[in-house]
């Protein structure tokens, strides 16, 4: 069990005692690149996560994580699809987390791949099983994505290109050496998807923290 930890940014802590683990926060970081934004206008500083109305692990995790945070998160269906906005505001929590354009650096590699995975990644067995994260928008997140996952086997990492200007895809697929070493890590603990992957085969029990 990890110690509950201030959050801070880089050397500079924000002074808030909150109960968010290093790993919460990384995972929340991951999420926030795959599936977040913040804006801010004359009133408000705004962090938004739009998640599919399906992803009830994912829900569950974010909502405990945002509230640990001192936040009350409202939620709001998005109209025409399938999916909510959960917002938050916060001056603190907004200023924390990063640029979509910055290298974040996690203290908890792991978690914040399992939060990138949780909003940008696939994980099933519809055709053997394969793992696979794509990104479009920032393409730096899948090769950190690879460079991280490759210390427990094969990543492999391809640029897709699309059509009528549309942005390539970068797209990385979990090989199987990687995935038995990362179903053997903390991964296994931090990945909702992978959690409910293997629930889906009974192929070990899955508890959300």
């Amino acid at each position: 069990m990890q110690n509950n930890a201030t959050v801070e940014d880089g050397s500079h802590s924000t002074g808030i005692k909150t109960s968010v683990s290093t790993s919460d926060w990384d995972w929340l970081v991951g999420l926030y690149f795959a599936d977040g934004c913040k804006f801010k206008d004359r009133w408000h500083y705004t962090i938004v996560f739009t998640i599919s109305m399906s992803e009830h692990y994912i829900l569950e995790k974010l909502g405990r994580i945002l509230r640990a945070l001192g936040l009350s998160p409202s939620v709001y269906k998005k109209q025409r699809c399938n999916a909510l906005d959960i917002r938050s505001y916060s001056k603190v929590i907004f200023e924390l987390l990063p640029e979509k354009t910055e290298y974040y650096q996690p203290r908890d590699p792991l978690a914040y791949i399992a939060g990138l995975f949780d909003g940008d990644g696939y994980m099933g067995r519809d055709d053997g099983e394969r793992w696979v994260f794509s990104q479009a928008k920032i393409p730096h997140l899948a090769e950190q994505v690879q460079r991280i996952l490759s210390e427990y086997g094969r990543v492999t990492i391809r640029t897709i290109s699309r059509e009528h200007g549309w942005r390539p895809i970068s797209r990385v697929s979990v090989l199987r050496q990687a995935r038995n070493n990362l179903r053997h890590s903390v991964f296994a603990q931090y990945c909702t998807r992978l959690g409910q992957l293997d629930n889906s085969t009974g192929s070990r029990d899955h508890h959300l923290t």
